[in-house]
């Protein structure tokens, strides 16, 4: 078995090429900074991500024997439209810190800058940062279950199906072969 590669040296090469800095792209497709550092130890986006990313930025990502993201590739066609394909409602955009998470609220009477907060107020919003971040990550790992689930169901009704035809074409062979 082949060692895997870091998505995150893939990641950073598409952004490098596209012109972007990490943070842009991760924004463009919807994905958190916090989804880029879970990208070690052979860890890649959820299949819904890639999809988006290739989508998104014309490319595609080749994958080696084992069914890893090894490398990625330009696409021939770019994409022309701006329509998705996916019924999928676009990715609402995650902050990518507690200070970005605080910055898109309005409040009435004006806010203070977070630089100037109080070290209270702002670990107030640091800790709500994290229970989104902890529920993101719950939502994420329940959506990856159930895709795991459907691709093992689809894997064992194909084997069944496969086994069925090969049983089905054998016995035809015997009839003819008996004749």
């Amino acid at each position: 078995m082949t060692k895997p590669v870091d998505f995150k040296i893939i990641f950073d090469q598409l952004a490098r090429s596209l012109g972007l800095d990490r943070a842009e792209l991760l924004r463009r497709v919807g994905m958190s900074e916090w989804a880029y550092y879970k990208w070690r130890d052979g860890n890649e986006p959820s299949l819904d991500n890639l999809s988006r990313i290739e989508y998104e930025f014309g490319v595609e990502f080749v994958r080696n024997k084992e069914g890893r993201i090894e490398a990625l590739k330009p696409v021939d066609q770019p994409r022309t439209d701006t329509k998705r394909e996916s019924n999928d409602p676009p990715a609402r955009a995650i902050p990518n810190s507690a200070r970005e998470f605080y910055e898109r609220f309005e409040f009435h009477g004006g806010k203070v800058d977070w630089i100037e907060m109080e070290d209270e107020q702002r670990s107030f919003y640091e800790n709500i940062y994290a229970f989104l971040v902890h529920a993101v990550d719950s939502a994420n790992e329940k959506y990856e279950a159930s895709l795991n689930e459907i691709k093992a169901t689809r894997e064992r009704e194909i084997r069944a199906a496969l086994e069925d035809f090969e049983k089905t074409f054998r016995k035809r062979m015997l009839g003819l072969l008996g004749s």
